[in-house]
């Protein structure tokens, strides 16, 4: 997509604009007040404050035409925002639900939206509560795959396969257009996925590694055998998120699970050798 700077450039304006509502692309905002100021191919809206899903958008949107490459400059932020509405009005996306917090502060460069993408430079944060992801059972794909590696039958799935999360929150540094996220936490009522990894925001693709801790709460893990509980919140549990953004990939990392299961039993016939020897 092409972007009208040549209108921007001779614009000479000030003033502010009260509206109703907005529909902003695919995006529906209500009440929407802002302040424009623009001079000598520079453009600024600020403040800007809007009604959006539910909650609330504030940002700061600065366009500079006066160089040969043009600059967009982002400093937004989202509070109380309903994911579900929100994911449905961007990506067609129905299998998200919860509160959506975040903060948006961007700089791109380039005379197209797909330019500018991969020029983003910058912070991102955010944070998810009280939802669910529809369609993977972070819990149930644990047990399938400790079931896997100790040979035994795999659990009935509980359907549908639903993950919910009492909060998830991320921040990251941006550059190039690539979020890098080394502080992910998703809590669930039991268990708790920690890690990083990189959001490729031109692409729209995720890639993640994370580690799952099960807190020791049997009362919540309907279903379970003490076994299972046992491995469970005696270790970590890697898992990787990949693909899309709109439906990303969350499944253990058999590979790794199987390294670490290769490890603790050599530990273990050290320890024996180790005792046999001091007795």
């Amino acid at each position: 997509t092409e972007l009208p700077f040549d209108l921007i450039k001779p614009l000479n304006a000030r003033g502010s604009l009260k509206m109703t509502s907005v529909v902003l692309g695919d995006l529906e905002l209500e009440q929407v007040s802002l302040t424009l100021n623009a001079a000598n191919g520079r453009l600024r809206i600020h403040p800007i404050t809007a009604g959006l899903y539910g909650g609330s958008y504030s940002g700061d949107v600065r366009i500079d035409v006066a160089e040969s490459e043009p600059v967009l400059a982002f400093d937004e932020k989202v509070q109380g925002v309903d994911l579900a509405a929100l994911a449905r009005a961007m990506f067609e996306q129905e299998n998200i639900t919860g509160s959506l917090n975040g903060n948006f502060t961007l700089t791109g460069r380039g005379n197209e939206l797909d330019k500018i993408q991969r020029s983003l430079a910058g912070s991102m944060s955010f944070e998810l509560k009280d939802g669910t992801y529809e369609g993977v059972d972070v819990w149930y794909e644990l047990r399938r795959a400790r079931a896997l590696l100790t040979e035994e039958t795999p659990p009935e799935p509980t359907l549908p396969a639903r993950t919910k999360f009492s909060s998830v929150t991320a921040t990251g540094v941006v550059t190039g257009g690539v979020m890098r996220n080394d502080d992910f936490v998703a809590d669930q009522p039991f268990m708790q996925l920690t890690g990083k990894g990189n959001v490729d925001i031109p692409n729209g693709t995720v890639d993640y590694n994370l580690r799952a801790r099960v807190y020791k709460k049997p009362e919540a893990l309907e279903g379970a055998t003490q076994e299972e509980i046992d491995d469970f919140t005696k270790t970590v549990s890697p898992m990787k998120i990949t693909g899309t953004l709109t439906s990303p990939k969350v499944r253990p990392d058999v590979e790794e699970l199987l390294r670490q299961r290769v490890e603790e039993e050599i530990e273990e016939k050290l320890k024996d050798k180790l005792k046999d020897l001091f007795n």
